[in-house]
């Protein structure tokens, strides 16, 4: 039986999340601070943690194990606990994981706000992250580093994320680099999507997308860049 671990100072929600996770097959464990979790999880690995939406004080000792943000939404937490539990015993799914956590990525966005959201999460699945906050910023980080993946916003003001995208082809084609390039919009739409393609991305994630399956996109990426890399994530 796979565990899960969730981490509630409330005994209402730490029986509501026993209850839930024991209704979908698995081990519950329950921890009232970060601290306590990081002990437990040092003696039991647990398959996925269940943590507060907002919480920001988990830290690096996480790794990849997956994170499931506790919500309002209950019937999603229900969902996404299941899939823990039935993905993570197969290979596939720890080798997702592992591609997310061994990624170096650039994260190229204006809104500070979006920004450092979305690089909390990806930091808490593992991947190192570093932020430029425009065009220009991110072809002199790309010259000067080393990156898997790029993950950019498509609409910035001066140089806008489809230009950027562009460039970053030409020098990924220029260098023979093998990062992903994936592009992130608020608008969807054929026209958007066919726009970030014909510009060279590999990957078109919208803003609006949960972000349980934002990462589990770029982990299919990486993990195929990896495999194809003859490195396989692990």
């Amino acid at each position: 039986m796979a565990d899960i671990l969730a981490i509630t100072s409330s005994e209402t929600m730490a029986l509501r999340l026993r209850l839930l996770i024991e209704s979908e097959g698995g081990n519950a464990h329950v921890a009232a601070t970060a601290a306590e979790a990081r002990r437990q999880a040092e003696t039991t690995p647990p398959r996925a943690i269940i943590a507060a939406a907002g919480a920001r004080d988990l830290g690096a000792w996480v790794g990849a194990i997956p994170v499931i943000a506790l919500g309002e939404d209950w019937m999603a937490l229900r969902r996404q606990v299941a899939e823990a539990l039935a993905g993570g015993a197969g290979g596939e799914a720890r080798e997702l994981a592992g591609a997310l956590s061994r990624c170096r990525l650039l994260l190229v966005d204006d809104s500070v706000t979006y920004r450092e959201f979305l690089r909390h999460e990806l930091e808490r699945a593992g991947v190192a992250v570093t932020v430029r906050g425009g065009a220009e910023e991110a072809l002199a980080a790309v010259r000067q580093e080393l990156f898997d993946a790029i993950l950019l916003d498509l609409v910035m003001p001066g140089m806008d994320g489809a230009e950027l995208c562009s460039r970053l082809a030409a020098l990924r084609r220029a260098d023979r680099r093998g990062f992903i390039l994936a592009v992130l919009s608020s608008r969807e739409g054929g026209d958007v999507l066919a726009r970030a393609l014909d510009a060279g991305a590999d990957l078109f994630l919208s803003k609006s997308v949960d972000m349980p399956t934002l990462l589990a996109r770029l982990g299919a990426a990486l993990r195929f860049k990896f495999l194809m890399a003859g490195d396989p994530a692990r």
